[in-house]
């Protein structure tokens, strides 16, 4: 048994290591594969009170009444009105202080986007990620004449 066992963890070593010299991404799979899996199950329970209920009924009714709590918060709920005011000062302060005359925009963060930052910040983008919400691959994205077309 114990020479079984040895064998097999000595083939899974040599497994790795070959992958591990010939492709790294292939290597990273090979490992996020060795550790334990995700179930893909939900859990049928519920607590009420201190009674643990796995009737299906229950447990679905239960579920739609903390989702319903929510998504729908009760409207009687009393937020703190101190908290309430000082925000609606500050809002009103940066409101006025915008409509001033005198008031200077920051240029670093509202100014124009150059083109030489949308390459070298292109360039810096790792290869083979997941897209962004635009759906282009960065890969793409590197390339100088789409990133004017852009």
């Amino acid at each position: 048994m114990k020479r079984a066992e040895r064998a097999y963890n000595r083939q899974k070593m040599d497994e790795i290591d070959e992958v591990c010299t010939k492709n790294p991404r292939d290597f990273w799979k090979y490992i996020k594969s060795l550790g334990p899996t995700r179930k893909n199950e939900i859990p049928m329970k519920v607590r009420v009170g201190d009674d643990l209920i796995t009737e299906e009924k229950v447990v679905l009714a239960k579920w739609g009444e903390e989702f319903e709590k929510l998504y729908n918060p009760n409207p009687n709920i009393n937020f703190d009105a101190q908290l309430y005011k000082e925000i609606s000062e500050i809002i009103s302060e940066k409101e006025r202080e915008m409509s001033d005359a005198g008031y200077v925009e920051n240029v670093e963060i509202n100014g124009e986007i150059l083109m030489e930052e949308l390459s070298k910040m292109s360039q810096k983008l790792k290869k083979n990620k997941a897209c962004g919400v635009d759906g282009i691959p960065n890969e793409v994205l590197r390339n100088p004449n789409v990133m004017t077309t852009l």
